[in-house]
């Protein structure tokens, strides 16, 4: 469905490209997580997907099409296929939840009758089946962002995009946006979440693309938000270190064993522990985090 052949661009000549020699394949019904910090390039993936810009750099292909050859004024058919779901829901305050649904479906000309009929199965989908008469002013964030998610598969799109759907939700609330999405997944569409929330993604465990500084760091399927730790290189004059997953006659060791193992090879080396080792150490006073780090290990067993 979304296919990327070595994608480069840079919004101005001075800065640093946003994407860096990307190539990559989302197959038709995936569910795809995009992580990364700030600036990692994420948001920019997705609006290329849109044809918001256009790369000067490779080749974007989406549903079978070149998005290079799309004309500007094929643009609007062309985003047809793809809904799209943000942080910020950008509801039509004025409207009644039923008339933003609706409208998704008017601005591309369906009749009444389709609108009257199908607005209703989607309310029901996301769960909103009795507020169709309120504005969004008098719904929670979470129900807000399911009118959202309703308006962007209302047309049936092949694509779902969802930036940072859940930046602005508690958790209990981002759960049910997520089960939802899991649903609108399991009937057929392609989603493609970008996302900082570790919880979810380590909930979920669907395909993860991480990028950093515009590269695709990681690709993996039915991953974590966070890789796993890297074999710790031995110190001198002792043997290499063993993966523990490549010795036959040992049981695998879980993700808490891996980093208690790491740490402890590691000690202060921040490049080698674990990120969360490393925030509990870095809010110690200077002088507590020898003393501490011992502990630290211990609380992880």
């Amino acid at each position: 469905m979304i296919r990327f052949e070595n994608v480069s661009i840079a919004y101005d000549r001075k800065s640093k490209p946003a994407l860096d020699d990307v190539s990559l394949d989302v197959q038709r019904g995936e569910f795809v997580f995009l992580v990364g910090s700030s600036g990692s390039g994420k948001s920019t993936l997705l609006r290329l997907v849109l044809r918001e810009y256009k790369t000067p750099h490779g080749q974007i292909y989406v549903a079978g099409q070149n998005v290079a050859t799309v004309p500007s004024w094929r643009v609007p058919k062309f985003r047809r296929g793809i809904g799209v779901v943000f942080q910020d829901f950008r509801l039509i305050q004025t409207k009644t939840v039923f008339a933003n649904v609706a409208y998704a479906m008017a601005v591309l000309g369906k009749s009444r009758a389709a609108i009257r009929s199908e607005v209703p199965r989607v309310l029901e989908l996301v769960g909103l089946a009795d507020k169709g008469h309120r504005k969004p002013t008098e719904l929670s964030g979470g129900e807000q962002q399911r009118v959202a998610i309703a308006r962007a598969i209302v047309n049936q799109p092949g694509i779902l995009l969802a930036d940072e759907p859940t930046g602005n939700l508690d958790p209990t609330t981002s759960a049910g946006i997520m089960e939802i999405l899991d649903k609108i997944n399991q009937n057929g569409t392609t989603v493609v979440m970008a996302t900082h929330d570790e919880d979810i993604v380590n909930s979920m465990r669907k395909r993860v693309i991480e990028l950093r500084h515009g590269k695709v760091i990681r690709d993996e399927p039915a991953a974590q938000y966070t890789s796993m730790i890297p074999i710790v290189a031995p110190a001198a004059g002792q043997g290499a270190a063993v993966e523990p997953s490549v010795q036959d006659d040992a049981e695998p060791q879980t993700r808490r064993q891996r980093i208690v193992s790491a740490a402890q090879a590691s000690g202060p080396d921040e490049e080698s522990m674990p990120p969360r080792l490393v925030r509990r150490r870095d809010s110690l006073p200077v002088a507590a985090v020898a003393e501490t780090e011992t502990s630290m290990i211990e609380d992880l067993k």
